[in-house]
């Protein structure tokens, strides 16, 4: 949270000196990167599950497992499955 942030004044030209100073936009900067960080690797660990999911799947497939039975075991579609 910015130093700045329960900063209480009457001159809107203090104020609008605060927000534009490197400090704080740096700060928010460094919260935005984090955020995009963070939704990175969320969808980077959900991506990799899935491709996970597909491989056991297709193993699963070549050893002759019934279709609906890996469909239940690995949660992934029976039309995605039969693609593999």
């Amino acid at each position: 949270m910015p130093v700045y942030a329960n900063w209480k004044s009457d001159n809107p030209h203090e104020l609008e000196e605060i927000a534009n100073s490197p400090y704080y936009t740096q700060r928010i900067n460094e919260a935005q990167l984090a955020e995009a960080r963070a939704e990175a690797e969320a969808k980077g660990e959900a991506k990799g599950r899935e491709e996970g999911r597909e491989a056991v799947a297709r193993n699963m497939k070549a050893e002759g497992l019934p279709i609906e039975t890996i469909a239940k075991l690995t949660e992934l579609p029976i039309s995605d499955i039969e693609k593999l």
